[in-house]
């Protein structure tokens, strides 16, 4: 019996195992077919973006969206299924290294592209914030909207070097139709002809001077809009940014790979937790089996979980005394009177009483004993001498050999019918087990009363 409850047990934990690893396996066969489905929409969208150009154009998204609505509801679909199927799979990962292990190969693939979804994504959002804040700042706007410019010259001395042109043509035509000043004529062309190149030549270092104050007002400006977007950022990534030298692109990029790297660490211990968790629960079902066989062999009932719910507390008896401990061995002092007592002393098992007198037949014919008359056997002994006639006071010693010989040696077992042997007058069972179940039957109490006397040992 035992060994079938625990075979009994170990097929429920095995059935148990197989449901969990049919889940398991039914949740990777979801994930595979939401694969397959997810591989055909990216080819798809890559052949019709070969053969039939862009789908979401975004000239067609602006000038009309319904025309862009269906590529738009295309690569929407797209992106959740992705997601889904990336979380899926790493999902999935962890739950495969936590039922057979952690394969390094898993382990390597899916941190790897989580740290990078997770990089990726947390620093845009970081770079996206930093810039709303930035350009929503007046700060911000009136660095934007100022002229670098201001302040400097950047006609020059154009005017100048004009109507020296415009007077050095005049001087070139009197000199030309000049006939008694022509010398003077020369010279003042010579002179218009100097100031013009060095007019020219001034022109051309100012142009050079302005190109170089307008690089620096300009590189001003956006150094000055750079840095009011560096106040957007947070006091963290500017502090790593300072402390390390690099730039804010790098500190975001450093600070969320370390946010990453501890979450996808947090999440491998879930992994390792789950894994111990299964070990645990592996043994606390084994322990439960081995404690419901022995609970069987007990009580001889299986435990239902309910048994033990209307159960009081045992109060232990009192250690009983030397003298309370001694007995009589079925002996009755003289002094005491059994007549109107209710208490029976313990007897032998060849010891009993007579209720009633039995009948007197007399003598009979003569020459005949009387074979219903009964013996003092060693009643001399014990009480000195034996009534004739036995009374409820009076203890008649039979002999074994005469009371045995008329016991029925064949006996039936109450609990289940069996036909066995019997030892003597108190042998009426089968086996102790059939005593135990008749007994628990009779007295339900016994079997709670047994239940808990097992605890407590």
């Amino acid at each position: 019996m035992n060994t079938e409850i625990e075979i009994r047990k170990k097929l429920e934990w095995h059935l148990a195992k197989i449901t969990d690893l049919k889940k398991h396996l039914a949740y990777i066969e979801g994930l595979l077919a939401m694969s397959k489905w997810l591989t055909f929409l990216l080819f798809l969208a890559f052949t019709l973006s070969l053969y039939l150009g862009d789908i979401l154009h975004l000239q067609t998204l602006i000038t009309s969206f319904i025309g862009s609505a269906p590529g738009f509801v295309f690569y929407l679909i797209i992106c959740l299924m992705l997601a889904y199927v990336l979380a899926g799979i790493k999902h999935a990962a962890y739950s495969h290294m936590a039922l057979f292990g952690r394969v390094l190969a898993i382990v390597a693939v899916v941190v790897s592209m989580g740290l990078l979804a997770e990089v990726f994504q947390s620093s845009g959002n970081q770079d996206t914030k930093a810039r709303v804040v930035a350009e929503n700042s007046a700060e911000f706007k009136a660095a934007v909207n100022a002229n670098p410019l201001v302040g400097l010259n950047l006609v020059g001395n154009t005017g100048t070097l004009t109507r020296l042109q415009g007077e050095f043509a005049e001087a070139q035509s009197y000199l030309k139709s000049c006939k008694k000043t022509c010398h003077i004529q020369q010279a003042k062309v010579d002179r218009l002809n100097a100031q013009i190149a060095a007019e020219q030549a001034a022109n051309a270092d100012h142009a050079s001077n302005l190109a170089t104050l307008t690089q620096t007002a300009l590189q001003a400006q956006t150094e000055r809009i750079r840095h009011i977007e560096e106040k957007g950022y947070n006091p963290t990534i500017r502090s790593i940014a300072s402390f390390t030298g690099l730039q804010i692109a790098s500190a975001i990029v450093l600070l969320m790979l370390f946010i990453s790297a501890q979450f996808e660490t947090l999440h491998y211990w879930l992994s390792e937790m789950k894994a111990r968790a299964l070990m645990a629960l592996d043994g606390l079902q084994a322990a439960l089996a081995r404690l419901e066989v022995e609970y069987f062999q007990a009580t001889g009932v299986e435990f239902d979980g309910s048994a033990h719910e209307d159960l009081e507390p045992i109060t232990r008896p009192a250690p009983r005394s030397r003298q309370e401990h001694k007995t009589d061995f079925g002996f009755i002092p003289q002094t005491a009177s059994m007549a109107h007592s209710s208490v029976k002393p313990t007897l032998f098992k060849w010891q009993q009483y007579f209720t009633h007198a039995r009948p007197h037949k007399g003598l009979g014919f003569i020459g005949f004993v009387d074979p219903d008359k009964p013996k003092a056997l060693h009643a001399h002994v014990l009480h000195g001498h034996v009534a004739t006639e036995p009374t409820a006071e009076t203890i008649v010693l039979i002999s074994p050999n005469a009371r045995e010989g008329q016991e029925d040696k064949d006996g039936i077992c109450p609990q289940c019918g069996a036909r066995f042997y019997k030892v003597n007058k108190q042998h009426r069972f089968c086996c102790a087990t059939c005593r135990d179940h008749w007994h628990n039957q009779q007295q339900p109490q016994r079997l709670r009363y047994q239940g808990i006397r097992k605890q407590r040992q």
